[in-house]
């Protein structure tokens, strides 16, 4: 029960739970212990290989953000259990909502969900919207509530593309939005670039964001700064973070990552359980990433925007090319017109930034380049090599400190698009050995 710390196990003893024997109840903090119990339960005999491979392969239910549950959400938003730190969000939201439909919140609310890839902050959002909208059965979809995004096209289109017409979920972005609502929810709020009017106007605001996934300079959705909003818009401002990581495995391989790119301690390490592999071929990445894609179409091949982007006015072209390789690697960027298509099914083409927060996939293909690299005890930004494509970046930009930042926020969002497995190829020797040493534990 690893939403449950410790101190928590003592609400199994109370009255009403006297029957419950806890003494092979594990929660967090006792993951060893567990691991114990859990050999001395399976035979160690060579022909119980069937039993670990239900065990390690099965289906298991979770609650990782899948654009394909949406539609389960809105239709039965118990359809989809919460975990331990999404219900306490849900537990101090509800009365408000229920308040509010009673037309006795008399309150304004700015409540703040901060989380990084994989914790669920997009599952909560719409849980929130599902409850809403029970409470105001008779609306006939006139609701005065809004799912927004700062920016991002292929959200949108995939959005749009999952969510049939009865769902009631429409994606808008935020600058679109006019009028008073009662409920506001913001996604990939660490992107906006103003304050408007229409935050202000929402009696109840969601906030899902987190600050290491700010890629432009000009993006002004941090923590501290929704909070000042909220003090001079006279909301009430409630922040609740969430830690648990909802991807297999992923919260232990966030934790090497964010000490790779900045230097952060973490306490513990059970593993990565997300199978992450680094290769010294590009062909044998792409030859994993086309096992991969042969039994899902869930692969997806991400790089930093250092290529030219011909191919979005002459589809012909090649974007990303390898030289010095036999055969030369080479693909097109994720089309302009048709992301949702590409988010189906794409091998062939690459995403960049732009394609990359708020999707998942199970399989993540990665070109390192040589915008960023590791010497000797720091990392080196060679920004320009991304600014000479990518022209939002370019205008973006502050100074030399807050390039650094953004590059590093770049790299660790597409880096954390892999669920179940992450293929890595560098160009550069040095980086390389760095993330084994770090990620991996090598050396």
């Amino acid at each position: 029960m690893h939403e449950f710390e410790i101190s928590e196990k003592d609400f199994f003893v109370q009255d009403g739970y006297s029957d419950v024997d806890i003494s092979n109840m594990f929660v967090m903090g006792e993951e060893g212990a567990f691991a114990d119990y859990l050999k001395s339960m399976f035979s160690s005999a060579a022909d119980n290989e069937e039993a670990k491979t239900l065990f390690v392969e099965g289906e298991y239910v979770t609650t990782e953000m899948d654009m394909e549950i949406i539609n389960r959400i809105t239709e039965s938003p118990d359809n989809i259990p919460l975990w331990h730190d999404q219900s306490k969000i849900l537990d101090y939201i509800m009365p408000l909502l229920e308040q509010q439909a009673q037309g006795s919140l008399t309150t304004k609310h700015m409540i703040l969900i901060a989380g990084a890839a994989g914790t669920g902050k997009t599952i909560v959002g719409f849980r929130i919207l599902a409850e809403y909208w029970k409470l105001h059965p008779n609306s006939n979809n006139n609701y005065r509530c809004k799912y927004t995004l700062p920016k991002s096209r292929t959200i949108k289109q995939v959005l749009d593309g999952l969510c049939n017409d009865e769902s009631g979920i429409r994606a808008v972005f935020l600058d679109a939005v006019r009028g008073q609502h009662d409920l506001l929810v913001i996604d990939e709020a660490h992107r906006i670039t103003e304050f408007s009017n229409a935050i202000s106007s929402a009696q109840i605001v969601i906030v899902l964001q987190d600050d290491r996934q700010r890629v432009r300079g000009n993006e002004i959705g941090k923590k501290n700064n929704f909070k000042n909003f909220a003090v001079r818009n006279g909301y009430k401002f409630t922040e609740f973070p969430l830690d648990y990581q909802k991807r297999s495995g992923l919260g232990s391989y966030v934790d090497r990552l964010d000490k790779l790119l900045y230097g952060d301690e973490y306490q513990k390490d059970v593993g990565l359980e997300i199978d992450v592999k680094v290769y010294d071929d590009i062909q044998d990445l792409e030859r994993w990433m086309n096992n991969c894609h042969n039994f899902t179409p869930s692969a997806k091949y991400y790089a930093s925007y250092c290529w030219e982007w011909k191919s979005r006015n002459k589809p012909t072209e090649i974007d990303i090319k390898i030289p010095k390789i036999n055969p030369v690697f080479q693909k097109q960027w994720n089309p302009w017109d048709d992301q949702y298509k590409w988010y189906l099914d794409s091998i062939d083409k690459v995403g960049c930034i732009y394609t990359a927060q708020g999707l998942g996939f199970d399989y993540v293909g990665f070109i390192w380049w040589d915008d960023l690299v590791w010497r000797t005890d720091h990392w080196e930004f060679n920004i320009d090599k991304v600014t000479q494509y990518d022209y939002q970046l370019r205008n973006s930009i502050e100074n030399n400190a807050n390039n650094q930042e953004l590059l590093l926020n770049i790299y660790r969002v597409m880096l954390t698009r892999a669920k179940k497995g992450l293929g890595i190829w560098f160009k550069d020797e040095e980086t390389k050995q760095h993330f084994k040493d770090v990620c991996l534990l090598e050396g």
